[in-house]
């Protein structure tokens, strides 16, 4: 937990419309965070997001910010075609990590993810927008006080 000693240090890899529009702004509003480098390859969107928070590190290739930076957890928002390695690299170096769904279009790419997380005993998570859908706030509401042992989606 974040305490006036210290911040909780982000690091945003991909400044799509999600982290300019959701995550990033979010997170600002969070008392005892820090959002310390944001990442993307694409100069001008990574460019416009640091404009757009006053964010002074940025980079364009994922591995160097974790090289670079302390970091306690990485918010991963890049597409999942796009996930190689990085998650995995964060996860070995104990960095936690929240990711965008699907975790990976690979089963390797994902197992690779997995593999590191359990290894290095890091909260991962990956984001569900889908529980906002009045759908699954309805299910919620139905729900209450039961105990779930199963759910199976057709």
């Amino acid at each position: 937990m974040a305490s006036p000693e210290h911040q909780i240090r982000v690091a945003i890899y991909g400044c799509g419309n999600w982290a300019n529009r959701t995550h990033i702004p979010n997170l600002l509003k969070l008392d005892g965070v820090e959002i310390v480098a944001i990442c993307d390859s694409n100069p001008r969107a990574l460019q416009s997001t640091a404009e757009a928070f006053q964010i002074s590190k940025t980079y364009g290739d994922g591995h160097r910010m974790l090289e670079a930076e302390r970091i306690d957890v990485l918010y991963s928002v890049v597409p999942a075609y796009a996930r190689t390695d990085v998650e995995a690299t964060a996860a070995a170096k104990g960095i936690h990590i929240f990711s965008e769904k699907p975790q990976a279009l690979r089963m390797r790419v994902a197992r690779q993810i997995d593999a590191a997380i359990c290894q290095a005993s890091v909260i991962s998570t990956v984001c569900f927008r889908e529980r906002y859908r009045p759908i699954f706030q309805e299910a919620r509401k139905r729900l209450e006080g039961k105990a779930i042992v199963h759910v199976r989606f057709q």
